[in-house]
């Protein structure tokens, strides 16, 4: 298997949310939401709200945080979900493997078996379905949103 290969399966199973890449660097380092409350100037409460999903901060405050954290190479996803690049990971000394949860890793070893050819046939249909679901979510909004306002 070629290292891009793995490097985009690890980008599919690595793609989270803001808080999950938070709220793991924060424990890793050992930083409480007290510290980074203060640090950005908001409070507790506020910073609790974003961390749980309950408020969303700005992507500016966004990027403070990650500053804060030490977390340099993030690429933001059309669909509101980030990338850590590679540069974390050489920048940081990050074990992603630690963060990985178990069927994370399981399918991770499995995909390492694979045959290139068979790797990137998987890859292909995980980024065909992710598509699919995508159009399926984006229809249902907008489904949602017109019986609102209708």
């Amino acid at each position: 298997m070629t290292t891009s290969n793995l490097y985009t399966l690890y980008n599919l199973v690595m793609k989270m949310k803001w808080q999950e890449i938070a709220k793991n660097r924060m424990a890793k380092l050992g930083v409480s939401q007290e510290k980074a409350s203060e640090y950005l100037g908001v409070t507790k409460g506020a910073f609790n709200h974003w961390l749980n999903g309950r408020r969303e901060p700005s992507i500016s405050q966004i990027g403070l945080i990650f500053d804060y954290l030490g977390i340099k190479d993030v690429t933001l996803a059309a669909d509101g979900e980030f990338f850590v690049g590679k540069s974390e990971a050489s920048d940081h000394k990050v074990d992603y493997q630690a963060a990985l949860s178990p069927r994370k890793r399981i399918l991770l070893e499995l995909f390492d078996e694979l045959p290139d050819s068979e790797a990137d046939d998987l890859l292909r249909t995980l980024e065909e379905k992710k598509q699919m679901y995508d159009a399926l979510y984006a229809e249902l909004e907008q489904k949602k949103r017109k019986k609102k306002a209708g």
